[in-house]
């Protein structure tokens, strides 16, 4: 299972991480951030959906092409990315509902790349990742 843990998060990214997380709970956004570091494992098994397992295509990355797990210079793994889920009344909320956008602008304006955004060319409304992500590799 990916990890939720902030702490595996890539240094560059885990303050901004911590930003987002109280301008939401400002913005009154019911979110929690819900993965994190994903292993080569989980990563592949992602990308198999759509493929060679049943199910909609979640990631055009294979294990070592995602931001979700990086592993950086020092030989470590970090993720460059995370992945929110908003609720409304207790379950997930819609695509539609406008936590979503409100959460995509906290995170652009905190300088992440947001996939939830129209010209995003692989578009996923939980994924927010650092700019440039793979200079960090």
């Amino acid at each position: 299972m990916a990890s939720r843990n902030l702490d595996l998060l890539h240094p560059t990214l885990r303050p901004i991480a911590l930003k987002f997380i109280d301008a939401c709970k400002a913005a009154n956004i019911n979110m929690v951030i819900c993965c994190t570091y994903r292993s080569d494992d989980e990563q592949n098994s992602l990308y198999a959906y759509g493929r060679t397992r049943a199910g909609k295509r979640v990631t055009n990355a294979k294990a070592g092409e995602s931001a979700h797990n990086v592993v950086d210079k020092n030989g470590g793994g970090a993720s460059c990315a995370f992945d929110i889920a908003c609720f409304m009344g207790g379950k997930y909320a819609p695509d539609t509902d406008n936590q979503w956008a409100r959460a995509g602008k906290i995170g652009t304006d905190l300088g992440l790349d947001w996939l939830g955004s129209p010209d995003s060319t692989f578009f996923e409304l939980a994924h927010f990742q650092l700019k440039d992500w793979r200079k960090y590799k």
